[in-house]
């Protein structure tokens, strides 16, 4: 076949069939996979430029690190590998099918003789031959008598031969699901509120994000969820409904770890958090002394200005359910927890002020969250409800004297300074504790450095499920190559492909075999044969 084709195509062909070009190609595959399995695929260039740095980050781009199984080489090398093993089954493959046939040619004796494992035997013992080769499990498949001499073909094995050709099968099937996986394929994430529909995905690509349309619209008919009493999420779950041109056609519930799948399409529950939640608060500012501002209105998300003095509040997220570690157990013991329900958090930006996180407490106005910067909060008791007007101006007017007062005793002197005043309209008892609540609220305030607190007082809550939604337009294929791949390997390691010619001429029987591994021997010793016959 191969001299029907261009000169050049022949060397091309025969590098491809080699055994050294398929093992190179599944090392390059295989060391490709390491770097998939161990970097973690298609996240934001910012995320592997604040690990790696400029310099390896760039290295690695380039290399095609961050979207192994979607890179050119990757796929180039799955496209090498498919021709490689095709080749070897169109150059190998006819002449392992012709020896799976019912009747090969008779063979020459010449060719005969160059077979690794030969015996001859009387004419007498070709009963016992054929007995024994028959309780070997050999079949017997032709018998033909020519010029005197007849040749009977004995075979046994052939689904080494079939194994043979499900194995590479297989290797080509695999490879062309993973290029159709690799084109055709996405894996994309949509966060839909409730109530909310959408017919699209938004597919990472590195640099940014691809907007890749689906054949059905997604809507979200409810999420919810429960959690543990540590505030970790239990279980959440989104009651989903699918729509083909205004029609539904399908609704499920979807959990994690249960996908819902439609049209070669996997949805997954990935994730749940805040889609916008709507607040009322307040501000106390210390400096005005210490009065509670009208209702504003904020959302999460979205930056809130005071024009005034020139403060910002970003509010960043809202928790329904909030459990905070208040009180510290002692050693050994199990920390102790509390549920302190809704919070809000944000972040307060001023021309005088370094950016401070923040966390207020709907139902605990005496508590104050302070950021550690990685997402983490730590409650703080303020010494006095925040939405209580109570005392505060006694708050604001120590603050303003604290200015007057600076060093590690400032906060006492300042308190003595204008405690007198307050001596008159308050008990000594009610006096002592509003002097001690003002005392720790503006020592909290201060290493906050914010000169007012806020208020949290209402909230419209919204939020949204994460769903991952992927397409794997090569998955039955994989499944189909996975299976002749394995049956492949399981036929060609438990059967052994024996060819056995036994050549009747005049007094003695000839008997040639060739089998599929070189230490495989035919078990015919004369005392057997003799015992049998």
């Amino acid at each position: 076949m191969t001299d029907l084709l261009p000169r050049w195509v022949s060397p091309l062909l025969e590098t491809l069939r080699r055994m050294s070009t398929a093992v190179f190609l599944l090392g390059a595959l295989a060391l490709a996979s390491i770097a998939g399995t161990l970097l973690l695929q298609n996240q934001p260039y910012e995320d592997y430029q604040t690990r790696f740095g400029p310099f390896w980050f760039e290295v690695f781009r380039l290399m095609g690190l961050y979207h192994v199984y979607g890179s050119s080489w990757f796929v180039a090398c799955v496209a090498v590998l498919t021709a490689s093993v095709a080749c070897c089954l169109a150059l190998n493959g006819p002449r392992l099918w012709q020896q799976l046939a019912r009747a090969p040619k008779l063979p020459l004796l010449g060719a005969l003789r160059s077979w690794p494992v030969q015996r001859q035997y009387p004419v007498a013992d070709r009963l016992g031959i054929e007995t024994a080769l028959a309780a070997q499990g050999f079949s017997r498949l032709r018998e033909v008598t020519d010029a005197g001499t007849t040749y009977v073909y004995w075979r046994r094995g052939a689904a080494n031969r079939l194994g043979y050709f499900l194995t590479h099968g297989g290797v080509v099937v695999l490879c062309v699901a993973g290029v159709f996986t690799g084109f055709l394929g996405f894996r994309g994430h949509l966060n839909l509120p409730n109530g909310e529909s959408f017919n699209a995905v938004w597919v990472q690509d590195g640099s940014g994000y691809d907007k890749v349309l689906l054949p059905f619209t997604v809507r979200n008919d409810g999420f919810s969820v429960e959690f543990y009493d540590s505030g970790m999420p239990k279980a959440f779950v989104t009651d989903l409904t699918l729509l083909e041109n205004g029609r539904e056609v399908l609704s499920q519930r979807l959990e994690v770890n249960e996908p819902v799948f439609y049209k070669g399409h996997a949805i997954y529950q990935a994730s749940f958090a805040d889609a916008g939640t709507k607040l009322t608060f307040r501000v106390r500012d210390l400096a005005a002394p210490g009065t509670l501002s009208s209702p504003q209105q904020g959302e999460v998300y979205q930056t809130t200005r005071d024009e005034a003095r020139g403060y910002s509040l970003e509010f960043v997220d809202f928790r329904l359910h909030n459990v905070e570690r208040l009180t510290t157990a002692g050693p050994g013991k199990t920390p102790a927890f509390k549920s302190v329900g809704p919070s809000v958090d944000y972040i307060v930006r001023g021309p005088d002020i370094a950016p401070v996180m923040l966390r207020s407490y709907l139902s605990h106005p005496d508590m104050l969250g302070l950021g550690d910067g990685e997402g983490g909060y730590t409650p703080y008791p303020l010494g006095l409800s925040v939405a209580d007007d109570k005392h505060w101006p006694l708050v604001g007017e120590l603050w303003r004297a604290r200015k007057r007062h600076p060093g590690p005793d400032g906060l006492t002197a300042a308190l003595k300074e204008i405690a007198p005043r307050y001596a008159a309209t308050l008990s000594e008892e009610e006096l002592l504790r509003a002097s001690l609540g003002a005392m720790q609220a503006v020592e909290l305030m201060e290493t906050v450095g914010v000169p007012f607190v806020l208020s949290f007082d209402e909230f419209d809550h919204k939020e949204y499920t994460g769903l991952q939604i992927a397409r794997d337009p090569g998955l039955y294929l994989f499944w189909l190559g996975s299976l002749m791949l394995v049956l492949g390997a399981y036929l060609m390691t438990m059967a052994t492909f024996v060819r056995v010619w036994m050549v009747v001429d005049g007094a003695r029987v000839w008997v040639a075999a060739m089998p599929s591994r070189p230490t495989v021997a035919l078990d015919l010793p004369p005392e057997v044969i003799h015992a049998v016959a």
